[in-house]
């Protein structure tokens, strides 16, 4: 409750009108459709969609069934916000999150006189879905917080001022409660959304379920279709690219033998090309990835497909930045040559070729990985437990004690910053003991060979997990003082047991 009565509220304000609801509930005026108050109430209103999806994207690396408490009095959604109304659902379903609205506000009535509480308008069983919507001239922004409940799994509770029974109900849901699988009659690998839905033979019973579910995407969607075979051309021969591509590579080991690779890489969003379809602008991009050996044999590929669909304010905002993506991909070790080759929605390709060399990995000594650079972290829900098999299956993102780097994909950084780094760390001590375990790192100049920065011992032993000899390891470089230029930065691990890495060097670049 105290969470509740901190709340601070944005201006999606709901459609109730007069004076202030009773029981210390929330007074939110009516607004007039086209006036500013109304132009601020939609964009609040696309706002919080947008929060909603990308907390739902945030979420979505984290297994299993998740549940998000959504505080709101509700609010009404014109003609224009019910496509991004609905693709917040899919986001929220894609991502396995049933949604529990939670209507602060207590019991209301129809405004007007206090008559019209005891004049038999009906109240919402805040514990049940298909209750009637109340009377109060809100029906619309009850409608909302209804359908975000039912269409993902949860239920709403509103109408009551004793929230704590609610919230137990929440918590005796996320106890109890049918896991239900299900194998489509033709699977595919796109990672398409389908909806389904869920019947049972007993009458009188109620089913909340999630209304749908995504395809597992394959790994090579482009395999035997035209674009695949027109951007593997495109990779292979000498043309130069038309579109600027900013490309890095870093690589983790998963176990001996194997690593993976997790590329980020960037184009201007003003190369990609959109096709204007009603209100919306569409594109689609595609990329694909090839290791190739000494002797022009493939060693690890990747294809995906994006596909965009922006409103004009987004395809605008596109433009001016940069369109930012990332796959990983396990390779064993050993030298190779990476290409690259990506069209986005028009004729044009960009193409990227880049050495990659991943060194032996045996799994008998204290070993560091490749390093990653970044100069931005989010919060991530994933835990210890989900972490550790991830690491081992090579799919985890970046993470580390609740936190994730977002890397770069050029390694340029300005001046005054003080860029990120995500390392792995693999001890064999670690699967029968518990050594303490450090990072050093040096920073090189790399047009006089000198050496500009060096640090001390970084305790890294907080971030290894019991049992487990992989360690991910978040720590910021404090440069922030270096001038403008090209720097290689050295990072080697060591242990209580007297056990030192070799080293693992990279490049950054600042700059203005």
């Amino acid at each position: 409750m105290n969470a509740v009565n901190s709340l601070k509220f944005s201006a999606a304000q709901t459609n109730s009108t007069g004076g202030p609801a009773g029981g210390g509930g929330i007074f939110m005026p009516r607004t007039i459709r086209g006036s500013p108050g109304q132009q601020q109430t939609d964009f609040s209103v696309r706002n919080l969609l947008l929060a909603l999806r990308e907390t739902a994207k945030m979420l979505g690396t984290a297994p299993g069934r998740k549940t998000l408490l959504f505080l709101s009095a509700g609010f009404g959604l014109k003609s224009d916000l019910q496509t991004e109304f609905q693709d917040t659902l899919d986001a929220l379903n894609k991502a396995n999150i049933a949604v529990y609205p939670v209507d602060p506000t207590g019991f209301t009535s129809t405004p007007g006189t206090a008559e019209s509480a005891a004049a038999g308008h009906v109240f919402r069983n805040p514990m049940s879905v298909s209750a009637p919507v109340r009377a109060a001239g809100g029906g619309s922004n009850d409608s909302v917080l209804f359908a975000m409940a039912a269409k993902t799994g949860g239920f709403p509770i509103v109408n009551t001022n004793n929230l704590a029974e609610g919230m137990a109900k929440v918590s005796a849901e996320m106890d109890e409660y049918y896991l239900l699988g299900y194998a489509p009659p033709h699977p595919g690998q796109d990672g398409a959304y389908h909806k389904i839905q869920v019947k049972v033979d007993r009458s009188g019973a109620e089913v909340r379920a999630r209304n749908g579910y995504s395809e597992p995407k394959g790994s090579d969607l482009l395999v035997g279709k035209t674009e695949g075979v027109t951007l593997e051309a495109k990779a292979t021969n000498f043309e130069a690219g038309e579109i600027p591509v900013t490309l890095h590579v870093p690589y983790f080991y998963i176990r001996p033998g194997v690593a993976r690779v997790n590329l980020a890489l960037s184009i201007p969003g003003s190369a990609i090309d959109f096709e204007k379809q009603k209100d919306d602008f569409l594109s689609q991009i595609n990329v694909l990835g090839i290791a190739y050996g000494d002797d022009n044999s493939v060693a690890a590929r990747f294809s995906d497909t994006i596909n965009l669909r922006y409103d004009k304010d987004e395809k605008q905002s596109t433009a001016k930045t940069s369109f930012d993506y990332q796959n990983s991909f396990k390779i064993a070790p050993g030298e190779y040559t990476f290409k690259l080759a990506l069209s986005a929605g028009g004729a044009k390709v960009g193409k990227y070729i880049i050495p990659l060399i991943v060194d032996p990995f045996s799994g008998k000594q204290l070993t560091l990985s490749g390093p990653a650079f970044g100069d931005k972290v989010i919060a991530s829900p994933m835990t210890a437990t989900d972490i550790d098999p991830a690491l081992i299956d090579g799919s985890a993102p970046m993470v580390a004690n609740g936190m994730q780097v977002m890397p770069s994909s050029s390694n340029h950084f300005k001046v005054g910053s003080d860029p990120i780094v995500y390392v792995e760390v693999y001890d064999p001590l670690l699967q029968g003991g518990n050594p303490q375990l450090g990072i050093l790192f040096d920073v090189v100049n790399w047009k006089n060979n000198q050496k500009v920065f060096s640090s001390n011992t970084i305790p890294i032993t907080e971030y290894a997990h019991p049992g487990n000899p992989l360690v991910p390891v978040i720590f910021k470089m404090p440069i922030d003082k270096l001038p403008v230029g090209d720097y290689a930065v050295r990072i080697w691990a060591r242990d209580s047991a007297q056990n030192v890495s070799p080293v693992q060097a990279g490049t950054i670049f600042i700059e203005n």
